[in-house]
């Protein structure tokens, strides 16, 4: 896993990625959301709202900006296959239907499930790995 570094946009600029991780079957980029309450969240909503004890937050809809990591990752990759997730923190309820690509980490868990340290990887995500770390490396400069 690669985490905390940013990548070009494509559009001439940079987006941060939290968190990338090499699988045989291509790259996953995970975000982590934090925070305490009722999520109102929806796939297409352009803010979702948190609320929580005493007060409502809301923010930009973090599928938005997972789809422009994706874009950015899938640039430098190639042809590998690049699929992303909005991981929930345990604190989290999602009281209605939960968008697809959000999941809570024992959710992730099971739809990737732990690989032992020899699990082959095809040599072009190998490559795709390989062009991430280098252009990590280099936007970090």
């Amino acid at each position: 896993m690669r985490h905390d570094f940013v990548l070009p946009d494509g559009l001439e600029g940079y987006v941060h990625i939290e968190h990338v991780l090499l699988r045989p079957e291509g790259l996953y980029v995970l975000d982590l959301l934090e925070g305490a309450g009722r999520l109102i969240a929806g796939e297409r909503l352009p803010e979702w709202s948190l609320m929580g004890k005493k007060r409502r937050f809301t923010f930009p809809n973090p599928l938005l900006l997972l789809e422009h990591k994706l874009t950015a990752v899938r640039l430098v990759a190639g042809r590998v296959p690049v699929r992303g997730h909005v991981i929930l923190a345990d604190g989290l309820d999602v009281p209605r239907a939960q968008p697809e690509r959000v999941v809570s980490l024992p959710e992730l868990r099971q739809q990737l499930p732990h690989l032992p340290g020899d699990a082959a990887v095809a040599p072009a995500t190998a490559e795709a790995w390989s062009r991430i770390r280098t252009a990590a490396s280099h936007s970090a400069r």
